[in-house]
Order: structure tokens, then sequence, then C-alpha cells
């Protein structure tokens, strides 16, 4: 995402994802919010373990695809058919196939949640579940 596509709240955090920049992505989530789960400081922790092992594999910046849920058996046209004011984005890495893929969750316009998000129905080579990173995952 450029900058001249920045127009929402949502819009500038993926930004931040893409650009490695957990400072502004700190800034950005609401304090006392829970994120995958987690109180926003565990949550960003793990964010940015994540954001070393797509470093350590080469990337210098993430590309964040929008996407749809994939439920198994039913495609859903947008994510506000399967949770009110929600988008999902997969990050993937600039020179790896290793990939992230989150849940935001909106309310007033502002990121009240992050849900860790694997199944996300994307058609990229190279996907394999093999290079999915999950906040879960990271201890």
């Amino acid at each position: 995402m450029n900058r001249s596509q920045i127009k929402t709240h949502t819009d500038v955090i993926i930004y931040f994802f893409e650009s490695f920049d957990i400072e502004m992505i700190d800034t950005l989530l609401v304090d006392g919010e829970q994120y995958c789960g987690l109180d926003k400081a565990a949550f960003l922790e793990k964010i940015n373990e994540i954001f070393k092992v797509f470093i350590s594999a080469g990337n210098t910046r993430l590309i964040g695809f929008r996407e749809i849920i994939d439920s198994g058996q039913t495609k859903f046209t947008s994510l506000s058919d399967y949770y009110n004011n929600s988008v999902g984005y997969s990050f993937v890495g600039n020179n790896s196939s290793h990939f992230l893929d989150l849940m935001f969750i909106e309310e007033k316009g502002i990121i009240k949640s992050v849900l860790d998000c694997g199944n996300l129905y994307l058609h990229l080579p190279d996907r394999d579940d093999i290079n999915r990173l999950s906040v879960e995952a990271i201890i």
C-alpha cells in the first residue's frame, strides 16, 4: 500500500505492518483492548518476533493482500458477511513465501481487535502452511 491509498485507520495500520514499524503500530492500537486474545503489550511483542522471522528470511517489507474468509465450505465475498466491521489481510514477505493472516475488527473507524486468522483465501503460488507465521505459535 502506498501513502496515496491510505484513507482509514485500518489503512494506516496495514501500511505500518507492511513496513515492520512496531512503534507506529503501538501508537495506533488502542490501550486496554485485546489483540489475538492478548493485551496490547504481549501482542506487540509477538508481532515484533514475527517481524524478525520475516526479516531473517530476507524480507525488507511485507505485501498486504486484502482477503476473504474461507470457512472450508463457503467463500464469503467480504469479511463483513462473516464478521461485521472487519477486514482480513494476508501479509506476505517480499522475498520469501512466509505469510501472516490477520483479521482487523473496527469499531467506529478504529481498530478495536485483531484476530489470528489462518483461513484467508488467497490465490498465490508457494502458499504452504509450513511458511505460515502465527501469533498463537510464537512463544
